[in-house]
Protein backbone atom coordinates (compact mmCIF):
# COMPACT_ATOMS: atom_id res chain seq x y z
CA UNK A 1 0.00 0.00 0.00
CA UNK A 2 2.75 2.49 0.61
CA UNK A 3 4.64 1.63 -2.64
CA UNK A 4 1.66 2.40 -4.36
CA UNK A 5 0.63 5.63 -2.83
CA UNK A 6 4.11 6.84 -3.58
CA UNK A 7 4.55 6.01 -7.18
CA UNK A 8 1.00 7.49 -7.89
CA UNK A 9 1.96 10.53 -6.66
CA UNK A 10 5.62 11.27 -7.00
CA UNK A 11 8.36 10.98 -10.01
CA UNK A 12 10.74 8.13 -9.39
CA UNK A 13 13.40 10.43 -10.92
CA UNK A 14 13.90 12.70 -7.32
CA UNK A 15 16.19 10.61 -5.52
CA UNK A 16 13.99 11.60 -2.53
CA UNK A 17 10.71 9.56 -3.92
CA UNK A 18 13.26 6.40 -4.84
CA UNK A 19 13.87 6.80 -1.49
CA UNK A 20 10.71 6.83 0.37
CA UNK A 21 9.83 3.88 -2.63
CA UNK A 22 12.97 1.93 -1.37
CA UNK A 23 11.53 2.35 2.14
CA UNK A 24 8.31 1.44 1.30
CA UNK A 25 8.98 -1.80 -0.20
CA UNK A 26 11.48 -2.39 2.73
CA UNK A 27 8.88 -2.16 5.18
CA UNK A 28 5.95 -4.36 2.96
CA UNK A 29 8.69 -7.21 2.37
CA UNK A 30 9.71 -7.11 6.54
CA UNK A 31 6.35 -7.18 7.38
CA UNK A 32 5.43 -10.31 4.82
CA UNK A 33 8.50 -11.69 6.19
CA UNK A 34 7.54 -11.34 9.88
CA UNK A 35 4.18 -13.18 9.47
CA UNK A 36 5.65 -15.62 7.64
CA UNK A 37 8.56 -16.69 9.80
CA UNK A 38 5.64 -16.64 12.72
CA UNK A 39 3.42 -18.80 10.42
CA UNK A 40 6.83 -21.27 10.18
CA UNK A 41 7.28 -21.33 14.08
CA UNK A 42 3.43 -21.95 14.65
CA UNK A 43 3.47 -24.82 12.32
CA UNK A 44 6.11 -26.53 13.79
CA UNK A 45 5.55 -26.21 17.77
CA UNK A 46 3.83 -29.97 18.34
CA UNK A 47 -0.02 -29.80 19.91
CA UNK A 48 0.97 -30.77 23.22
CA UNK A 49 3.20 -27.70 23.89
CA UNK A 50 0.41 -25.45 21.96
CA UNK A 51 -2.04 -26.76 24.87
CA UNK A 52 0.52 -26.40 27.63
CA UNK A 53 1.13 -22.40 26.50
CA UNK A 54 -2.28 -21.61 26.19
CA UNK A 55 -3.44 -23.16 29.85
CA UNK A 56 -0.64 -21.07 31.47
CA UNK A 57 -3.20 -19.44 34.39
CA UNK A 58 -1.31 -16.22 33.64
CA UNK A 59 -3.10 -15.84 30.21
CA UNK A 60 -6.48 -14.15 30.64
CA UNK A 61 -9.29 -14.82 28.38
CA UNK A 62 -8.53 -11.86 26.00
CA UNK A 63 -4.97 -13.69 25.50
CA UNK A 64 -6.23 -16.62 24.82
CA UNK A 65 -8.83 -15.38 22.19
CA UNK A 66 -6.52 -13.71 20.39
CA UNK A 67 -4.47 -16.71 20.37
CA UNK A 68 -7.62 -18.81 18.80
CA UNK A 69 -7.47 -16.52 15.92
CA UNK A 70 -4.04 -16.82 14.69
CA UNK A 71 -4.64 -20.11 12.58
CA UNK A 72 -7.01 -22.71 12.16
CA UNK A 73 -4.84 -25.53 13.84
CA UNK A 74 -4.93 -22.96 17.01
CA UNK A 75 -8.50 -22.60 16.91
CA UNK A 76 -8.72 -26.63 16.65
CA UNK A 77 -6.93 -27.25 19.39
CA UNK A 78 -8.45 -23.92 22.00
CA UNK A 79 -11.68 -25.55 21.08
CA UNK A 80 -11.02 -29.37 21.44
CA UNK A 81 -9.37 -28.87 24.97
CA UNK A 82 -11.55 -26.08 26.10
CA UNK A 83 -9.23 -23.74 26.56
CA UNK A 84 -11.57 -20.71 27.19
CA UNK A 85 -12.97 -22.41 30.26
CA UNK A 86 -10.54 -21.76 32.53
CA UNK A 87 -9.85 -17.81 31.73
CA UNK A 88 -13.55 -17.48 31.44
CA UNK A 89 -14.07 -18.61 34.98
CA UNK A 90 -12.35 -16.04 36.80
CA UNK A 91 -13.36 -13.31 34.29
CA UNK A 92 -14.97 -10.00 36.07
CA UNK A 93 -18.78 -10.67 35.06
CA UNK A 94 -18.97 -14.21 34.93
CA UNK A 95 -20.90 -15.95 37.85
CA UNK A 96 -20.30 -19.82 38.31
CA UNK A 97 -23.27 -21.27 38.50
CA UNK A 98 -23.25 -23.99 41.73
CA UNK A 99 -23.88 -27.46 41.11
CA UNK A 100 -23.51 -26.81 37.28
CA UNK A 101 -23.52 -30.75 36.67
CA UNK A 102 -26.93 -31.70 38.10
CA UNK A 103 -28.44 -28.73 36.59
CA UNK A 104 -27.26 -29.95 33.06
CA UNK A 105 -28.38 -33.64 34.13
CA UNK A 106 -31.64 -32.57 35.41
CA UNK A 107 -32.38 -29.14 33.09
CA UNK A 108 -29.55 -28.60 30.05
CA UNK A 109 -29.37 -31.93 28.51
CA UNK A 110 -33.01 -32.93 27.79
CA UNK A 111 -33.38 -29.74 25.97
CA UNK A 112 -30.40 -29.71 24.21
CA UNK A 113 -30.68 -33.24 23.06
CA UNK A 114 -34.20 -32.07 21.73
CA UNK A 115 -33.37 -28.58 20.04
CA UNK A 116 -31.55 -30.35 17.09
CA UNK A 117 -29.32 -33.14 16.00
CA UNK A 118 -26.16 -31.22 16.94
CA UNK A 119 -27.42 -30.58 20.08
CA UNK A 120 -28.02 -34.70 20.64
CA UNK A 121 -24.40 -34.93 19.29
CA UNK A 122 -23.33 -32.19 21.75
CA UNK A 123 -24.77 -33.66 24.78
CA UNK A 124 -23.03 -36.77 24.23
CA UNK A 125 -19.40 -34.56 24.41
CA UNK A 126 -20.84 -32.99 27.84
CA UNK A 127 -21.68 -36.14 29.09
CA UNK A 128 -17.97 -37.24 29.13
CA UNK A 129 -16.83 -33.89 30.71
CA UNK A 130 -19.17 -33.92 33.76
CA UNK A 131 -15.95 -34.48 36.46
CA UNK A 132 -14.14 -31.18 34.73
CA UNK A 133 -13.48 -28.67 37.01
CA UNK A 134 -14.90 -25.72 34.38
CA UNK A 135 -17.67 -27.70 33.31
CA UNK A 136 -20.22 -24.44 33.78
CA UNK A 137 -18.00 -22.66 31.66
CA UNK A 138 -17.39 -25.66 28.95
CA UNK A 139 -20.94 -25.73 28.83
CA UNK A 140 -21.66 -22.05 28.51
CA UNK A 141 -19.22 -21.68 25.37
CA UNK A 142 -20.74 -25.00 24.17
CA UNK A 143 -24.18 -23.97 23.92
CA UNK A 144 -23.27 -20.58 22.56
CA UNK A 145 -21.34 -22.09 19.71
CA UNK A 146 -24.69 -24.11 18.78
CA UNK A 147 -26.61 -21.03 18.90
CA UNK A 148 -24.25 -19.27 16.77
CA UNK A 149 -24.16 -21.84 13.87
CA UNK A 150 -27.80 -22.40 13.71
CA UNK A 151 -28.72 -20.33 10.80
CA UNK A 152 -32.17 -19.93 10.63
CA UNK A 153 -34.31 -20.28 14.03
CA UNK A 154 -37.40 -19.20 13.17
CA UNK A 155 -40.94 -19.72 15.74
CA UNK A 156 -44.93 -20.01 14.15
CA UNK A 157 -47.37 -20.50 16.37
CA UNK A 158 -49.66 -23.35 15.60
CA UNK A 159 -51.80 -24.04 18.21
CA UNK A 160 -52.18 -24.08 21.99
CA UNK A 161 -52.49 -26.21 24.47
CA UNK A 162 -54.47 -26.10 28.04
CA UNK A 163 -54.08 -26.86 31.76
CA UNK A 164 -56.51 -25.41 34.55
CA UNK A 165 -52.86 -24.87 36.34
CA UNK A 166 -48.99 -24.25 35.97
CA UNK A 167 -47.50 -26.79 33.11
CA UNK A 168 -44.44 -28.37 34.81
CA UNK A 169 -42.91 -29.76 31.89
CA UNK A 170 -43.76 -30.20 27.63
CA UNK A 171 -42.37 -32.76 25.50
CA UNK A 172 -42.73 -33.79 21.45
CA UNK A 173 -42.41 -37.84 21.07
CA UNK A 174 -39.24 -39.22 18.97
CA UNK A 175 -40.96 -38.58 15.64
CA UNK A 176 -43.42 -35.20 16.74
CA UNK A 177 -46.74 -37.17 16.57
CA UNK A 178 -47.21 -36.58 20.09
CA UNK A 179 -46.54 -34.04 22.93
CA UNK A 180 -46.96 -34.73 26.47
CA UNK A 181 -47.69 -31.69 29.04
CA UNK A 182 -47.68 -32.11 33.15
CA UNK A 183 -49.19 -29.63 35.09
CA UNK A 184 -49.16 -29.20 39.20
CA UNK A 185 -52.66 -29.74 39.26
CA UNK A 186 -51.72 -33.63 39.24
CA UNK A 187 -52.37 -33.98 35.35
CA UNK A 188 -50.80 -35.18 32.37
CA UNK A 189 -51.89 -34.86 29.30
CA UNK A 190 -50.95 -36.63 25.52
CA UNK A 191 -51.88 -34.30 22.16
CA UNK A 192 -52.23 -35.53 19.20
CA UNK A 193 -52.60 -34.25 15.75
CA UNK A 194 -55.91 -35.13 14.17
CA UNK A 195 -57.17 -33.19 11.55
CA UNK A 196 -54.06 -30.73 11.08
CA UNK A 197 -55.16 -29.69 14.75
CA UNK A 198 -53.30 -30.65 18.28
CA UNK A 199 -56.12 -31.98 20.38
CA UNK A 200 -56.11 -34.14 23.65
CA UNK A 201 -55.84 -37.77 23.12
CA UNK A 202 -55.40 -39.12 27.18
CA UNK A 203 -55.09 -37.73 30.56
CA UNK A 204 -53.26 -39.18 33.21
CA UNK A 205 -53.92 -38.57 36.60
CA UNK A 206 -51.48 -38.51 39.93
CA UNK A 207 -52.65 -37.53 43.10
CA UNK A 208 -50.38 -34.24 43.13
CA UNK A 209 -47.72 -32.38 40.78
CA UNK A 210 -46.82 -34.11 37.88
CA UNK A 211 -42.93 -33.36 37.06
CA UNK A 212 -41.97 -35.64 35.22
CA UNK A 213 -43.24 -36.39 31.60
CA UNK A 214 -41.24 -38.01 29.06
CA UNK A 215 -41.77 -40.40 25.62
CA UNK A 216 -39.26 -43.78 25.58
CA UNK A 217 -36.96 -43.22 22.45
CA UNK A 218 -39.53 -45.79 20.42
CA UNK A 219 -41.99 -43.30 21.39
CA UNK A 220 -44.43 -45.97 22.05
CA UNK A 221 -44.47 -45.67 26.00
CA UNK A 222 -44.44 -42.53 28.46
CA UNK A 223 -43.14 -42.42 31.77
CA UNK A 224 -45.32 -39.95 34.23
CA UNK A 225 -43.91 -39.06 37.62
CA UNK A 226 -45.53 -37.13 40.89
CA UNK A 227 -44.64 -35.65 43.90
CA UNK A 228 -47.15 -38.18 45.59
CA UNK A 229 -44.64 -40.30 44.92
CA UNK A 230 -45.88 -42.76 42.11
CA UNK A 231 -44.72 -43.52 38.87
CA UNK A 232 -47.16 -44.17 35.93
CA UNK A 233 -45.70 -46.14 32.56
CA UNK A 234 -48.54 -45.66 29.46
CA UNK A 235 -48.61 -47.75 26.64
CA UNK A 236 -49.61 -47.34 23.02
CA UNK A 237 -51.56 -50.08 22.40
CA UNK A 238 -53.97 -50.27 18.83
CA UNK A 239 -53.50 -46.64 18.72
CA UNK A 240 -54.82 -46.10 22.27
CA UNK A 241 -52.68 -45.06 25.21
CA UNK A 242 -53.08 -47.45 28.20
CA UNK A 243 -52.01 -47.69 31.20
CA UNK A 244 -49.18 -50.59 32.06
CA UNK A 245 -47.77 -50.48 35.79
CA UNK A 246 -48.19 -47.89 38.61
CA UNK A 247 -44.97 -48.27 40.53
Amino acid sequence: MIEGQYSAGASTSNPANTNLLTAGSGAKRSSESAITFANKCITHLPNELIVKILSSPSLSLKDVSACRRVNRRWQGLVDDHHLLARPYSGHLHHQPMPQAAQHYQTFTRGWLAEFSDKGRELTAQLDRLLGHPHFSEIVFFSVAKLFASTQYLTCQNVGAVHHSTEVKMANFSPDGSCLVTSSDGGTAKIWEIIAGKWQKKTTITHRETVNTARFSPDGRHLVTTSYAGTVKIHGLVAGQWQKKVTI
